[in-house]
Order: C-alpha cells, then sequence, then structure tokens
C-alpha cells in the first residue's frame, strides 16, 4: 500500500478519517491504539462475511508511528445527509434504517467471542471486585442493553407506518 494519505474527510476522539487513494484510512490518534485497531478490522470482517453492508477492509498498518485501518471509500450520501437535503426522504431512510437494524440484530458474531466473558473479565481485573460481583454486574449490563435495544426497535417499528 503505496498511497499517501489526502483530504481529512471526518474526525472524532479516538481517530481521524482520510482520503488513501480510492479507499479511506481511518487513523488512530493515539500510538498505543494498536489492539484497538486490529480489534475494529476483525470486528468489520466479521461483519462483512455476514453479507451486513459494511466497508471492506483492507489492511492494518502503521503510518507515521500511529496504527490505521484501509476501509473501502462508501460512495453514496448517508442516511443524515439524505434526510437533510430531503426531508419528504425521513420516512423511507427511517424505514432502511429500522430493517437494517433488525438486520444486524438477526445476526450471531461467533467468531468475536462472548461480550458478557469479556465485561466480565474487565470488570473482574479491576481488583475492585470480587468475581460474583463482577457476573452480577455484567447481568445488569446485559439486562439494561437488551432492554434499550428493544425499546428502539419497538420505537423504530412505530416510527416507520409513517
Amino acid at each position: 500500500m503505496n498511497e499517501t494519505i489526502g483530504r481529512l474527510l471526518a474526525a472524532g476522539n479516538v481517530a481521524e478519517v482520510f482520503e488513501w487513494g480510492c479507499r479511506v484510512v481511518k487513523l488512530y490518534r493515539s500510538p498505543a491504539r494498536k489492539p484497538t485497531a486490529f480489534r475494529e478490522a476483525a470486528i468489520h470482517a466479521a461483519v462483512e462475511a455476514m453479507a451486513l453492508p459494511v466497508p471492506a477492509v483492507w489492511g492494518v498498518l502503521e503510518v507515521g508511528g500511529r496504527w490505521a485501518i484501509v476501509f473501502d471509500r462508501v460512495k453514496e450520501r448517508s442516511f443524515a445527509e439524505r434526510m437533510r437535503a430531503d426531508p419528504s426522504l425521513i420516512p423511507e431512510c427511517l424505514l432502511a434504517l429500522a430493517r437494517l437494524h433488525a438486520r444486524i440484530h438477526g445476526q450471531t458474531a461467533r467468531q468475536l467471542g462472548s461480550l458478557k466473558s469479556r465485561l466480565a473479565t474487565n470488570i473482574a481485573g479491576t481488583e475492585l471486585l470480587d468475581h460474583s460481583v463482577a457476573l452480577q454486574t455484567c447481568r445488569t449490563v446485559t439486562v439494561s442493553v437488551t432492554a434499550i435495544s428493544t425499546r428502539s426497535t419497538s420505537w423504530a417499528k412505530t416510527r416507520s407506518r409513517w
């Protein structure tokens, strides 16, 4: 990959996204983000393997002492851009987003391992809680996230009937 970093396309707290030839590169701000870059690339590859609409991952590399992920560049406008440009598209876009949300939640990414186990390990590793408290905390977090997801999905179904 002999591309050079091009124009800044987006920026967040953790990373910036730049043009990278015909692709884009997500460049993490902190040099210590190597594990984060590889984990995100693995997640995207798993989602891509489920035939969900995500940009293809082309690699993880180091650029000037910072870690980066190279992705396909999405050429279409985002849902937000389309809805801002033409408010009459809002119902259609929300319905498409609700369908995508349901499709995502209908998939299982077995190759990524259990989020509940990872949370339990991270919480238990704090040395502030014993293992049983960590597991109970994870159960509580899982129930809360499920409730939020269920409410969000219900809201999306209600709103998509416009």
